[in-house]
């Protein structure tokens, strides 16, 4: 192989790995791939085939969206700690299912469902 071929191999693996890493670091801080692709001047359809491409890239993508997740979900519960009612329901619908989802009162008797009677206001 040129020296030519391998210099213009070495100076793509370096531009390869830049914009990987700043799409990575934006991920990081928010789990928006369009606006990472934008940190990292890289086109969606770019940063997707290299998703589908290279599984250390894929595995890393994944980990940065979970970690930017991880910190959300911090602020979220700091936030509920502070008294915000609906955010409070919802985590606990998320994290409780078992016991905070919302469950519907029918009953079924004889192949007839029964409804419970609307309240007013619930149209």
């Amino acid at each position: 192989m040129s020296k030519q071929l391998v210099a213009q191999s070495d100076r793509t693996r370096a531009r390869l790995a830049q914009w990987q890493r700043r799409f990575l670091a934006a991920l990081r801080l928010a789990p928006n791939v369009q606006s990472a692709c934008k940190a990292a001047r890289v086109s969606r359809q770019t940063a997707y085939r290299h998703k589908a491409e290279d599984t250390e890239f894929r595995d890393a993508w994944q980990e940065a969206i979970d970690a930017s997740l991880d910190e959300l979900e911090a602020t979220a519960f700091r936030k509920a700690k502070e008294g915000d009612a609906q955010l409070i329901t919802w985590l606990l619908r998320c994290h409780r299912p078992q016991v905070y989802r919302e469950r519907s009162e029918v009953a079924v008797a004889g192949g007839i469902v029964f409804l419970p009677q609307k309240s007013t206001g619930d149209e």
